[in-house]
């Protein structure tokens, strides 16, 4: 008997994915479970599914995670990610907070 899907849909584990994106397991899953903030605060969430083997994802939902993600680091109004201040400004600050403190 004839099959009437020309492809059938491949799931991959997330070791796979992690293989191929040259990531840790535990990001992909973490994609999943926790999702990943969006510029604007919102989060995305890597589409999976649990069956008694684990977690599978498939292939296109893995791009379109991707591709959304990337659509949104890319975008030309997206507010420049805060840099952190140098270790002197912060111990400065932390010396400041102490002595004022009595310590």
């Amino acid at each position: 008997m004839a099959s009437t899907q020309a492809c059938p849909e491949v799931y991959l584990a997330p070791a796979d994915i992690a293989k191929i994106l040259n990531v840790h397991p535990s990001a992909v899953i973490r994609w999943g479970t926790r999702g990943t903030a969006l510029s604007d605060g919102t989060r995305i969430y890597l589409k999976h599914g649990r069956l008694p083997g684990g977690i599978r994802i498939k292939r296109e939902d893995v791009d379109a995670f991707l591709g959304a993600l990337t659509a949104d680091r890319l975008r030309p109004d997206a507010p420049a990610e805060p840099k952190p201040a140098p270790k002197a400004a912060r111990f400065a600050t932390m010396r400041t907070g102490l002595a004022a403190a009595g310590f």
